[in-house]
C-alpha cells in the first residue's frame, strides 16, 4: 500500500451494483501516459483558483434516505465517513431553499399560498412545522434539518451553500411551482 501524500487522500469506488459501496481502495500510482489517458496533477504550490472545499448536496430526497434508509449508527458512520475532517472531509453542504427536483414531499417553497394569494411582506414565510425530524414535521424540518445538525455535530465547521430552486408558485404567472414561469 501506498502512502498518501496529502493529509486527506481518500480513495474510493463504486461498482455500480455497490459491492464494494465506500470501500477504501489503495491510491493510485502515477504512471506516464502510456495508453493515451490524460492525468489531471493538482500542484498546491501552483496557485490558479482558490480551492473553497468539497461537498454534497442535502436535499429533501437525499436526506429522507439517509435518515429512513438506516438505523441511527449506520447513519452516523455514514455522515462521519463523509464529513469528518479525519475521514473523507467533505466540507460543503449545498442546501435548497425549498423542495428541488427530487423531493420526498410534494414541491414547496418558504412562502407558498393558495392560487391567487400573494404576500409581499413575506408574513408567512416558514422554513416548516413540527419538531425537527418528526413525522409531523414538513417541510426542511421533516428531513434536511436534522441531518444537517447531525453533519454539524461531526462537523462545525462545514459551510453552506444555499441556493432557490423555484420562487413560490404565487410569484410565478403560471401559479405553478412546475412548469416554469415568469
Amino acid at each position: 500500500m501506498r502512502t498518501f501524500e496529502f493529509t486527506h487522500e481518500y480513495w474510493t469506488e463504486t461498482a455500480g451494483n455497490l459491492t464494494s459501496r465506500r470501500g477504501v481502495i489503495d491510491a493510485p500510482e502515477v504512471t506516464n501516459n502510456a495508453s493515451g489517458e490524460y492525468k489531471i496533477i493538482v500542484d498546491p504550490s501552483q496557485r490558479k483558483q482558490d480551492w473553497l472545499g468539497v461537498g454534497a448536496a442535502v436535499t429533501d430526497s437525499a436526506a429522507s434516505l439517509i435518515r429512513r434508509s438506516q438505523n441511527a449508527e449506520q447513519r452516523h458512520r455514514l455522515l462521519t465517513e463523509l464529513f469528518s475532517p479525519d475521514q473523507a472531509g467533505f466540507d460543503f453542504i449545498r442546501l435548497p431553499l425549498g423542495s428541488c427536483g427530487f423531493s420526498s414531499q410534494k414541491y414547496y417553497t418558504y412562502d407558498d399560498l393558495p392560487f391567487g394569494e400573494q404576500d409581499y411582506k413575506l408574513e408567512k414565510f416558514s422554513v416548516g412545522t413540527g419538531e425537527p425530524g418528526s413525522s409531523q414535521a414538513t417541510k426542511d424540518l421533516k428531513n434536511i434539518v436534522p441531518v444537517v445538525q447531525e453533519i454539524l455535530t461531526i462537523n462545525p465547521a462545514v459551510k453552506v451553500i444555499a441556493s432557490p430552486w423555484s420562487a413560490p408558485a404565487w410569484m410565478k404567472n403560471t401559479g405553478h411551482l412546475t412548469f416554469g414561469g415568469i
